[in-house]
């Protein structure tokens, strides 16, 4: 019989056993009929046919015999074994329903977190990018040491764009890239001035898409005539917005779309869900870097992202130093120590969250591996009450391996339940961890339990399975008939320093979950209660995006914010507004350097930096901003009066240490400029960092920076006045679509958002596992009593009082409690260095936290032993004797 019968067989007798019975049956029938046809001519005396069969029997052999010896070669007696353990089983579960729901319960928890963040890490971290052999699409940056001593631009010394005409010379001469391409992203008007709309799109060079590997769904790519200066106004629309605003039009190829108040012609589709940036949704249009003839004439304007294909054979190493020596030859443009780096595309996008995300699987783990050992420590406890059951069995003769397996088979039986529940779990669990996740997490979209996951997940609990339920089966088929019907001895005194060092475990790494999650908890409610410089209820933010070219002109832009103010002042639930650029917690940043009155520069250098602020006179008292020194500009402060400046309190004591900054003077954007005040530091960003330095100017003097920002301190509710100003926008500017409408306090609380997530998982894990180590430790208690039940009732009959009897009980969880918290606090102070990243005044060694969880723990012992030791307390002498 080939391999492949064999197989077919097998299959077959498994899937149909009855079927096979039948079979079997009928072929053994045939067989004697055969035989006893033989038997009757072989003889010379006529025989009956009862005769016959009964010598064809006799020469067959034992009919019984030689059935089971088919079943078991064809491997259904093993199939009847398997199911008669798991029938088994589900009765001595239905007996023990506390047990099998504690043990379920347990590994459904632990499975489920565990399954729940590797989702999640398996699509952001590990899953190749959806590119042909994305391995080899590498991001490049340009690095300025020099930066890393700026308070403005530290974090961005490593990630410097570079300009169009540097990309056209390193793309003429480098070799070890397969092509190169730059790319920029952004917001833009899309649409004619009566329906204006924001957007994102891209600005691509002709070679990113066959970087990429990736062709368009419909029509062709950007040619390199398209993306020269004066090339052909063309754009590429992506298959979202094909399909949302233009109803999946097949015709769309040549339609013109208005992108910046340039025509431009629709000439492909890109594929769905194309993205450079899985943190944000795949922009709408794709249009030529190219074209853009002022930025491809300035080498100054290194604003554009890098993208290249390593060639096959050239390692990263190799790619690197000839970059670095491209960049060290171009022209400087002020910054002598350039250098670059190289990165494989999909790291640079995890860059920011692969130590968070590793962080909350690191947690996850340590609570599944808590799990187990929970639920070690329940089947030991309870096979206390199983021992005299299972000696017994062994006396009538059955075997070792065959009471191993049995145990074997409940202990997978119930990891399949708890794994499967934690599977459903998990599933659930997911879809609220993406909900509630930081919006910015890359491939946060995509993230969903899949098979494969789902796979991975029922094989730990099986693996699980078959770690917690070998060492309790093991010690529980060691038994001998000689001892067999001997209850507790040395057995039992084995099982409770088990049970007493896997509840040590637990309670070790329960330590690292909960001093992490005070401290984190602890963490945030420093970050949160944290003064930003300025009331943040009651404040509304309006952003504008204005159209280009229509508002280039400062004229035109200065009327627009004069009519929309005077406006909104009318307003009934409006008690003051202001126009800003970049305001606090938006997410962007604007910062110019400057020279003090003075003060030599050393040539070639940049003097001081400062983020840039351009409003109106009534931005401070409106955003709440207090003036500490001097005067705010006023609305005298016009384009024909001097020009006067505000900086913040931190700028004043840097450059001027030891007197007033008012009267000052400094050179900021081309031209002298006095202080005439000092407003309070605010934080611009997040609550995290320390307040930047910040020069204010009024907007009648100075027209530049990014697109306005209306600010509103309101005295109605955000619903009515954010319709309100909605109104007055399209009735002033109805070209001026609105970017978003933010209450302040939101703004601020997105912030924090990943701090909270990640607070909010790690104290949830913790908790679970505080709750599985309770439950060990009352079933280290329980099984103490149950052991030492005739002992209790001797001693209480001896007058022996109800405190010592409860400090025996109590004693026997406390060791192993004890020495956890021991062990546990070396963990938890190498283990916490992880989050030191995190933590806002606070420390990892923080001894409130230390002290606070070690109180938790003594408390959870008292608790969780304190049934066990009152039941104790309550033992008769007269009732064990007569059980026992």
């Amino acid at each position: 019989m080939s391999f492949i019968d064999a197989l077919r067989y097998r299959l077959r007798v498994l899937l149909h056993p009855d079927s096979y019975g039948r079979a079997l049956e009928d072929e053994v029938e045939h067989h004697l009929a055969l035989e006893a046809m033989e038997q009757q001519s072989r003889t010379s005396e006529p025989l009956t046919n009862h005769a016959a069969r009964q010598r064809a029997v006799r020469k067959f052999g034992n009919v019984t015999y030689a059935n089971e010896e088919r079943r078991i070669a064809s491997g259904v007696a093993l199939l009847d074994a398997a199911r008669q353990d798991v029938q088994f089983v589900f009765r001595v579960l239905r007996r023990r329903r506390v047990f099998a729901a504690v043990t379920v319960a347990t590994l459904a928890l632990g499975v489920g977190a565990a399954t729940a963040i590797f989702s999640i890490a398996d699509i952001v971290l590990f899953r190749p990018l959806a590119f042909p052999h994305s391995e080899r699409l590498i991001t490049v940056w340009e690095t300025r040491p020099e930066l890393k001593t700026n308070p403005v631009r530290a974090g961005q010394w490593d990630r410097g764009g570079i300009s169009l005409p540097t990309y056209r010379d390193w793309r003429a001469t480098q070799t070890s890239f397969d092509d190169v391409a730059v790319w920029d992203f952004g917001s833009t008007i899309v649409g004619g001035s009566d329906a204006p709309e924001e957007l994102q799109i891209i600005r691509a060079s002709a070679s990113l898409l066959p970087i990429l590997g990736v062709r368009p769904e419909l029509g062709r790519g950007f040619t390199e005539e398209e993306d020269a200066i004066g090339g052909a106004p063309v754009a590429l629309i992506g298959h979202e917005a094909w399909v949302a605003r233009l109803g999946r039009d097949p015709h769309v190829l040549g339609r013109r779309v208005r992108i910046d108040s340039i025509s431009y012609s629709i000439i492909g589709v890109l594929p769905a869900g194309l993205t450079l940036d899985r943190s944000v949704a795949p922009a709408a249009y794709w249009v030529p870097v190219g074209a853009n003839a002022e930025a491809a004439r300035q080498p100054g304007w290194a604003d554009f992202l890098t993208m290249a294909r390593l060639k096959r054979g050239v390692s990263l190493a190799t790619a690197t130093a000839e970059t670095e020596r491209f960049i060290r030859t171009t022209p400087s443009n002020g910054s002598p120590n350039r250098g670059v780096r190289l990165t494989p595309l999909q790291d640079e996008q995890t860059r920011k969250v692969r130590q968070p995300i590793l962080l909350l699987l690191a947690a996850a783990g340590l609570l599944l591996l808590i799990a187990c050992a929970n639920v070690a420590t329940v089947v030991l406890g309870e096979s206390a009450n199983r021992e005299a059951e299972l000696r017994a069995r062994m006396a009538l003769g059955a075997s070792r391996w065959r009471l191993v397996r049995q145990l074997l088979t409940e202990s997978m039986v119930l990891a399949v339940i708890g794994g499967t529940l934690g599977a459903m779990l998990a599933y659930s669990g997911t879809k609220l961890i993406v909900r509630f996740a930081p919006p910015w997490i890359p491939g946060l979209a995509d993230v969903r339990v899949d098979a494969r996951v789902l796979a991975a997940a029922l094989f730990v609990s099986c693996v699980t399975g078959l770690v917690f339920g070998i060492v309790p089966a093991l010690s529980l088929s060691r038994s001998n008939d000689a001892s067999g019907l001997r209850l507790g001895g040395h057995s039992g005194r084995r099982r409770g320093r088990s049970q007493r060092i896997l509840v040590a475990s637990e309670v070790a790494l329960s330590m690292v979950l909960l001093v992490g999650a005070g401290l984190l908890v602890q963490s945030f409610e420093r970050i949160s209660a944290v003064d930003p410089g300025f009331p943040r209820d009651q404040l509304l933010i309006v952003r504008l995006r204005l159209p280009q070219p229509q508002y280039a002109d400062t004229l035109r832009l200065r009327a627009l914010y004069h009519a929309l103010l005077d406006r909104a002042r009318e307003l009934p639930g409006v008690r003051s507004i202001a126009a800003t650029t970049t305001p606090p917690f938006s997410g962007g940043s604007s910062s110019s350097s400057f020279d003090v009155e003075g003060r030599s520069v050393v040539r070639g250098t940049h003097g001081p930096e400062a983020q840039r602020r351009i409003t109106t006179p009534g931005y401070f008292a409106t955003a709440g901003i207090p003036i500490v020194d001097g005067r705010a500009y006023a609305e005298t402060d016009r384009v024909d009066a001097p020009l006067v400046i505000v900086v913040s309190r931190s700028l004043a004591w840097r450059e001027w240490p030891n007197e007033s900054a008012v009267g000052k003077r400094i050179k900021w954007m081309g031209q002298w400029r006095t202080v005439v005040g000092v407003a309070g530091d605010v934080k611009l960003r997040d609550l995290f960092e320390d307040a930047l330095a910040t020069v204010y100017a009024p907007l009648d003097q100075l027209v530049r920076g990014s697109d306005p920002s209306l600010v509103i301190r309101m005295s109605g509710d955000v619903a009515s006045t954010s319709a309100a100003m909605r109104a007055v926008i399209r009735d002033v500017a109805p070209d001026v679509p609105i970017s978003r409408i933010d209450e302040m306090s939101s703004l601020v609380a997105a912030t924090l958002s990943d701090q909270r997530f990640r607070t909010v998982l790690i104290t949830l894990f913790a908790a679970i596992a505080a709750l599985l180590a309770a439950v060990g430790m009352y079933g280290v208690a329980a099984t103490a009593a149950s052991r030492r039940t005739q002992e209790m009732a001797i001693r209480a009959a001896l007058g022996a009082s109800n405190g010592s009897i409860a400090r025996l009980i109590v004693g026997a969880g406390a060791g192993g409690v004890a020495l956890g918290a021991l062990v546990g606090v070396g963990l938890a102070l190498i283990g916490t260095r992880a989050l030191t990243p995190y933590l806002y005044t606070v420390v990892h060694t923080d001894p409130a936290t230390y002290a606070s969880v070690l109180a938790l723990l003594v408390v959870t012992t008292l608790a969780a032993t304190w049934v066990p030791a009152r039941r104790a307390m309550r033992v008769s002498l007269v009732d064990t004797l007569r059980e026992g």
